[in-house]
């Protein structure tokens, strides 16, 4: 989890009430809890696995330390 690409996180969970799901690498929800104080609904999000959204479908690929 990158905070300059996460930053507006806890604002988008507090506007809807944080009935949103975080979806991310298994390591994102401890430094959600340790930089943002923040224990949102969470799924860990497989190497590989594949999300359709609408028409699109999104596949997460582990990339550490890639920026």
């Amino acid at each position: 989890m990158e905070q300059d690409h996460s930053g507006s996180l806890p604002k988008i969970l507090e506007l809807n009430d944080f009935k949103a799901e975080v979806r991310g690498h298994p390591l994102v929800k401890g430094l959600l809890q340790s930089f943002c104080g923040l224990k949102p609904k969470f799924k860990a999000l497989r190497d590989g696995e594949e999300m359709n959204v609408d028409d699109k479908l999104l596949k997460f690929i582990y990339t550490s330390w890639l920026h």
